[in-house]
């Protein structure tokens, strides 16, 4: 799953942020070619995309940590007629789906003195297809 947003703030506290989101590591399950289930760990990617975006790359299965972590479930700020207009653009041309509901009882630990001053709009997620890989793999595309 890939969650879309953008990011403001003090850049050295932008920066921490961005560094405790590179070191989130995820259970990752998937089948092998004899259809055995197997787990290996990933770490979260974060990659900055279109138009000044950032796009952070996680297994599907923790989107309500992932969600949660990056603020997909508080108002825009501004919460403005005009920054509803820009998202839902933005969403349109990154061809982003709006982020399904989740559970926020979790969370990626994040520095809360930096995260004061970083201010998260969220824009929208991707989602994964399943695929079977050339080696006999079946997990999602990530």
């Amino acid at each position: 799953m890939h969650a879309h947003f953008f990011v403001r703030g003090k850049r050295q506290d932008v920066e921490t942020f961005f560094k405790f989101l590179e070191t989130a590591n995820f259970p990752f399950n998937y089948k092998n070619k004899e259809g055995e289930e197997k787990s290996t760990v990933l770490t979260g990617v974060l990659r900055y995309s279109l138009f000044g975006t950032w796009e952070y790359i996680f297994p599907e299965p923790f989107k309500d940590v992932v969600l949660t972590s990056l603020r997909f479930h508080e108002p825009l700020n501004p919460n403005t007629k005009k920054m509803k207009v820009l998202v839902n653009y933005f969403r349109k041309i990154l061809g982003l789906k709006k982020a399904p509901e989740f559970k926020r009882d979790q969370a990626i630990f994040l520095p809360v003195e930096e995260m004061k001053n970083v201010h998260i709009i969220p824009l929208g997620v991707k989602y994964d297809e399943i695929m079977t890989f050339p080696n006999g793999c079946t997990h999602e595309a990530l």
